[in-house]
């Protein structure tokens, strides 16, 4: 039941790349990714007893799956390959390398099916240690920089599986060839899951601001919100926000509500807490301007809508506990 739950969320990976591929431009960095997971996945399935048996008993023999099995890991070698050059700093891009890289590692594991020597596995290993080396040049604590991370973790996984082959002339255990499969997977796809959820949380943390706001100023909607995906919506919202913020300000200006100025508190927090009670009534905090409503230095507009939504909920709240 394990291998086949790893199975489903390696090929939920693969649906998510694949559809990249469609939506986006085809580069070769997208397809390689592509490549590396639905090879990850079809290795995936001949993990399990069932599909192996199967293969097993349609093929006749037990080592055309084995030369398979090294054929896609060659394959992967390749697409790892195309990765780590893409990402390299001081390599020139070239896609003539690239083809280059399919064609060494194909050709390595077809040398090798006709003299019964694991040198797929071995190109793994050597594809491997590149990725390693240009991947950790890139692990960090944002959203890339963890997927990238996962995804090398998965690849150092499989260095140590192939490499356990050239020096054993067999795999190492099912539950282990898994694991690194799972984890380049959710490697490949992390990126895109993350800012998915994230925007998520966004749209429901802002939502009730965002409802008070655009039906005071209906003129910031100028999309339908129908077709937008989560991410665009999230992004659209928060946009509609600070548009319809910034509106109040001007209308406030026109009509002559203007107070002296005065600095905006160094606090973001005691920033947005008045900000807010300008929204809800401008005599509650006279003194907000144009520099108030801007995000304070270091803080992206996203984040500086998500603050003020929350201080808009604690108002909310107080005032309701307080009626």
């Amino acid at each position: 039941m394990t291998l086949w739950l790893a199975a489903a969320v390696v090929w939920c990976a693969v649906g998510a790349r694949i559809g990249r591929v469609l939506v986006r431009q085809a580069t070769p960095v997208r397809v390689a990714i592509a490549i590396s997971v639905g090879t990850v996945a079809l290795n995936t399935m001949l993990l399990m007893p069932d599909v192996a048996g199967t293969f097993d008993r349609l093929a006749g023999s037990e080592d055309l799956r084995k030369h398979v099995v090294e054929a896609l890991w060659g394959l992967f070698a390749a697409a790892t390959l195309t990765i780590s050059e893409a990402a390299h700093p001081i390599l020139p891009k070239n896609r003539v390398r690239t083809w280059i890289f399919y064609v060494v590692a194909l050709t390595a594991t077809g040398v090798g099916f006709a003299i019964h020597q694991p040198l797929g596995w071995a190109a793994v290993v050597v594809a491997a240690v590149f990725a390693v080396v240009v991947g950790a040049r890139h692990v960090s604590w944002t959203v890339l920089g963890r997927g990238i991370g996962v995804y090398t973790a998965g690849v150092v996984g499989a260095a140590l599986s192939a490499l356990y082959v050239v020096l054993n002339g067999h795999e190492p255990s099912a539950g282990l060839m898994a694991s690194h499969n799972l984890l380049i997977a959710i490697g490949s796809v992390w990126v895109l899951a993350e800012v998915w959820i994230r925007s998520l949380v966004v749209l429901i943390r802002i939502r009730r601001l965002h409802v008070v706001l655009t039906k005071r100023f209906p003129d910031v909607l100028t999309e339908d919100p129908g077709h937008k995906t989560i991410v665009l919506r999230s992004s659209d919202h928060v946009a509609h926000i600070m548009d319809a913020i910034y509106l109040q300000s001007a209308i406030l200006a026109d009509l002559g509500v203007v107070s002296r100025r005065v600095n905006p508190p160094r606090n973001a927090r005691e920033r947005a807490r008045s900000v807010v009670r300008w929204l809800v009534d401008p005599s509650l905090a006279p003194n907000v301007d144009t520099e108030w409503i801007a995000p304070p230095a270091g803080m992206s507009a996203r984040r500086w809508v998500v603050s003020l939504a929350a201080e808009f909920d604690r108002l909310a709240s107080e005032s309701g506990s307080t009626a």
